[in-house]
């Protein structure tokens, strides 16, 4: 048994180092670069979230507060462990999740043993969610924190494995199958709300009662060690009945078919066989296809209403959560729409490969059937959504209602650039414009919906979610232009390029912003100060940023750094010394009106200075007039190239940074960009950038 878990170990390890991370940057269509690094990220950034949240629930101010935090807590990464392991180890239709459910395993002799085992280190983040957040709730007694948090997610495992060998003995394969998708989104959004809530359920004691029993005696065993032998035995038993139960499933035999659905779709109206309409026709054939839009709407609907609920029963204690529960709800609503479009979108794009040769013939153009997916997703997207309308319905003050109407309308027009975005994204990478062919899945790309999408609903004063708007529709609308543009007809051949310099040039900019989150979420789980964290996260992704810019553009004009005056640096250096008196301006405006900024003081200066002035001037410089600027000019026409390139150059340069800093950094976005316009060189705007962060770093303090 050792030897047969050591090689499916080394089976798991070797899928992870080869699977599902395309390169998108290289020439050569063989080429795929490792998801490791892309496994070990998301790792970290559970890890990072959890104690996040942890973190937040010990800062209540009541004791019982943080005993009812830490119970959900317990409840939702327990609950999470049982739901997550035995409905992804389900059957499936039309593909194997794992490569630990591959058929040809079970010709080989493999013990049921050997794969429960190897299961835990398949799902080691649901593991690191649960010890990093009760390690942030309960900083005192880090080790029995950790103790207790492995040895839940651990039996919750096993017990997850067990309920659902059981369940595909006594029930029919294709059942599990149509179940399974609704059952995988509810429970994982319903647990996962438990830990993300858990300081806002905290407060409210009448929500406690339905964590008053084992849930709040585990959390007297964390604190105080109270019965902690007891709960490391509970969950000793757990786990060997769960072994036990599973052993006896294996030995009864149950079903590890791959399910093809074999019923005749019913015959469809010829007036629903339209370009428009043949998602809706084809959608008949895939368990769950109608109904995932309206269940993630129901969940939706649900905890609005319970939202609003709380807040005419309990008026008061409502009032004083008002902001956190309206930010709570539209959080909801958009990543349940998120979800729905893309994978919807990644699905409607293999069906339009898969169809390809039916298409072809037909007089069907490209525009009209992309068209067609974008009006389907912009339906359900705005289903899922819609439920954040009656948060309008509270009993709140005048000035709450008001925030929850803009950020309700925000909402619903960020979904529907999400859908439109979504649908042309899977249009170029997964369906008819596509190299990978059907099957594949947009990663990378995605970042580009997903976070101007959050940064609407996160928003935290209504003009702050103009730009995130402003980025999204940008995106929406290169991502539809590429796409349209990789595909002149169906039946082309693949002589032709296949993206649009621009939407290259966003990739990389997505690695960007996606190295900057997770290099924010690694520091904060050190004792770093947030001015040294954001200030490392920062000169982390800048070099990320320079590195990916350099290896991508390797194709363009070569860069030029100094101009062919030297008089230009001097007067990008004035330049850059007005933009950065105005950026020190904005933020002593700021921090007057209640705006929270970091204060840099001390050695967080240093490591300030380092990152900003030091690493980013050159890092940005180089990607967005280096690279973006000319890829902007390339798509203009003469007349509207002058003015209009450093406009949209600059709007990108400053949609990447905090809103409070937006207006200066568009400033010196657009001063960077006339100067590169005129001396056709990078080195003017690096000194204007350079200038700018040094004299707003010394203005602000």
């Amino acid at each position: 048994m050792i030897r047969a878990t050591a090689a499916l170990a080394l089976l798991l390890f070797r899928y992870w180092a080869r699977a599902s991370l395309p390169s998108r940057l290289r020439r050569d269509k063989g080429r795929r670069a490792s998801a490791g690094l892309l496994r070990f990220a998301y790792l970290a950034m559970m890890s990072a979230w959890g104690y996040a949240v942890g973190r937040l629930v010990a800062a209540l101010g009541d004791p019982a507060d943080r005993a009812r935090g830490a119970a959900w807590i317990i409840v939702g990464t327990t609950g999470l462990s049982v739901i997550w392991t035995a409905l992804t180890r389900g059957p499936t239709l039309r593909g194997e999740p794992s490569p630990l459910e591959t058929r040809f395993l079970d010709a080989l002799p493999l013990r049921e043993g050997s794969r429960l085992a190897v299961g835990l280190i398949e799902r080691l983040f649901l593991h690191a969610l649960g010890v990093a957040a009760l390690v942030g709730v309960t900083p005192e007694a880090p080790a029995r924190a950790a103790l207790v948090a492995v040895a839940l997610a651990t039996a919750g495992v096993f017990a997850g494995e067990a309920i659902m060998r059981v369940a595909r003995v006594v029930v029919p394969a294709m059942a599990i199958a149509r179940a399974r998708t609704y059952l995988l989104v509810l429970g994982q959004a319903a647990f996962l709300m438990c830990v993300v809530q858990a300081p806002s359920l905290a407060r409210s004691a009448r929500l406690g009662v339905f964590v008053a029993g084992w849930p709040a005696a585990v959390v007297r065993a964390v604190a105080e060690g109270d019965g902690f032998a007891r709960v490391l035995a509970f969950a000793a038993g757990a786990l060997a009945l769960a072994v036990a139960v599973s052993a006896v499933a294996e030995r009864a035999g149950y079903d590890r078919v791959d399910l093809v659905p074999t019923g005749r779709p019913r015959r469809s109206a010829r007036e629903l066989l339209v370009v428009d309409r043949v998602d809706d026709v084809l959608r008949r054939r895939e368990p769950g296809g109608r109904w995932a839009a309206l269940v993630m709407m129901g969940y939706t609907a649900l905890v609005t209403v319970a939202i609003v609920g709380f807040a005419w029963s309990a008026r008061r204690a409502a009032a004083e959560q008002a902001e956190s529960m309206i930010r709570g709800a539209c959080g909801l609503a958009a990543f349940g729409a998120f979800v729905v479009v893309t994978a919807r979108a990644s699905r409607m794009a293999a069906r339009d490969v898969a169809a390809r040769p039916l298409l072809a013939p037909l007089p069907i153009e490209p525009r009209a059937l992309l068209g067609g997916n974008v009006a389907r997703l912009r339906r359900d997207a705005l289903l899922v959504a819609a439920p954040a309308v009656l948060l309008l319905a509270t009993p709140w003050a005048l000035a709450v209602r008001l925030e929850a109407a803009w950020r309700v309308g925000a909402l619903l027009v960020a979904v529907a650039l999400a859908a439109k975005a979504a649908a042309s994204i899977a249009f170029l990478t997964v369906g008819a414009g596509s190299r990978r062919g059907p099957g594949g899945s947009f990663v990378v790309e995605s970042v580009l919906v997903l976070v101007p999408l959050v940064g609407v609903a996160t928003a935290p004063y209504a003009w702050a979610v103009v730009v995130p708007l402003a980025a999204l529709g940008l995106v929406a609308r290169e991502a539809g232009r590429s796409g349209l543009r990789c595909v002149r007809w169906l039946d082309d051949g693949d002589d032709f390029e296949r993206e649009t310099p621009i939407w290259r040039a966003l990739l990389v900019l997505a690695a960007f912003q996606s190295a900057a989150v997770l290099a924010a979420r690694l520091v904060s789980l050190s004792e770093l100060d947030e001015a040294t964290g954001l200030a490392i996260a920062s000169g982390a992704s800048s070099l990320v940023l320079l590195a990916l810019t350099l290896h991508a553009r390797r194709s363009a004009p070569r860069m030029h750094l100094f101009p062919e005056r030297a008089g230009w640096l001097v007067a990008a250096a004035l330049l850059g010394a007005l933009s950065g008196g105005l950026a020190a301006g904005c933020l002593v405006a700021a921090r007057r009106l209640g705006v929270d900024a970091p204060d840099v003081a001390g050695a967080s200066r240093v490591a300030v200075a380092i990152a900003t002035v030091g690493l980013a001037p050159f890092a940005h410089e180089v990607f967005f007039r280096g690279w973006l600027f000319g890829c902007i000019e390339d798509e203009l026409s003469p007349s509207r190239r002058r003015w209009l390139a450093p406009v949209l150059c600059a709007f990108a340069f400053a949609a990447v940074r905090p809103p409070v800093s937006f207006v200066p950094s568009f400033v010196l976005g657009l001063l960077a960009g006339l100067l590169f316009a005129r001396t056709r060189a990078i080195g003017p705007g690096i000194v204007a950038h350079l200038v700018h962060a040094a004299l707003a770093l010394l203005l602000s303090a």
